[in-house]
């Protein structure tokens, strides 16, 4: 009967992981900045970014992010953006924990009368 050995698998160390992190440090920027992003993004990437960023575009959409390079079409999207809250923040932001729970359990004593008197909530 003949015993191999099984093989060996090492973990990867700190020195590689800091490696690996560096070297995508280094190539992002090149690989983000490559003359294809330049020539505008084109059908299909405008396509997928307007879907990604909204509700289904129409061709008309489409067709006009498509002439727009990358870094521009996500500044055109984002700037219409508002950075203030349009609604009115919930009553219950500024409460504590304790509060939070009497405030939930008043709501539910209230909602339990008004359906033992017929009022469903």
């Amino acid at each position: 009967m003949v015993v191999t050995a099984m093989p060996v698998r090492r973990k990867m160390g700190r020195r590689a992981m800091l490696g690996g992190t560096a070297l995508m440090a280094f190539a992002a920027p090149a690989i983000l900045s490559s003359p294809l992003r330049a020539a505008g993004t084109g059908f299909d990437a405008a396509r997928h970014l307007l879907s990604r960023t909204g509700f289904g575009p129409k061709p008309s959409e489409i067709a006009a992010f498509e002439q727009l390079e990358h870094d521009a079409a996500v500044d055109r999207l984002l700037r219409a953006w508002k950075t203030e809250a349009v609604t009115p923040a919930p009553s219950w932001i500024g409460m504590s924990p304790p509060q939070a729970r009497e405030a939930q359990r008043t709501f539910q004593e209230k909602r339990a009368a008004r359906a033992a008197a017929g009022n469903p909530p």
